[in-house]
């Protein structure tokens, strides 16, 4: 940001179609220009399941709505959205304020017991039990209470056993097998 540009906002394609002249904004507004008239524009839209499963984890290490957001400068009511997966689509800033509050605060514990136990009984995985995060299809692994059989997301019977529905087919296949 430049002492002389008036704009409130800087930095970005969209600020400087509102008038700000950093030379930061230039550049965004020349390279989105660029990728126009090359076929390569991004998309504005982006899929939200990365950030639903972010926003689920930190609320799983007992963050709360209202810290995320202040964290992020997401609005609370946004990153409710987002957590209860309300949303299917969010902007790429969005997502990118959601993805660096999730690196920033994946090691610490937030002081909202009340929050994590909402995560607990609404079976929120956390971070590292994901293998792809934006993977649409992909599954938690090595959650307890889960069934160990891959691609299977009932609750097991036992921690760390499967679920009843895996217990009547290995019997079955083993009956078959007889």
């Amino acid at each position: 940001m430049t002492t002389e540009c008036a704009a409130r906002h800087h930095d970005t394609y969209s600020h400087y179609k509102s008038g700000c002249i950093c030379p930061v904004a230039r550049e965004d507004y020349r390279i989105y220009r660029k990728r126009g008239r090359e076929g390569r524009r991004q998309p504005s839209l982006f899929p939200c399941v990365g950030a639903t499963r972010q926003v689920q984890a930190m609320m799983l290490q007992a963050h709360s709505c209202e810290d995320i957001s202040r964290e992020s400068g997401v609005s609370i009511a946004q990153v409710w959205r987002i957590a209860r997966g309300a949303a299917t689509t969010i902007q790429r800033s969005t997502a990118k304020k959601i993805e660096a509050t999730s690196e920033r605060l994946s090691g610490v514990r937030g002081d909202s017991e009340r929050t994590a136990a909402y995560a607990r009984r609404s079976g929120y995985a956390p971070l590292l039990a994901w293998v792809d995060i934006d993977d649409p299809n992909a599954v938690p692994e090595g959650i307890p209470g889960q069934c160990v059989i891959v691609g299977c997301t009932n609750k097991a019977k036992r921690d760390g056993g499967r679920c009843w529905s895996c217990i009547k087919a290995k019997r079955l296949i083993e009956e078959a097998a007889a």
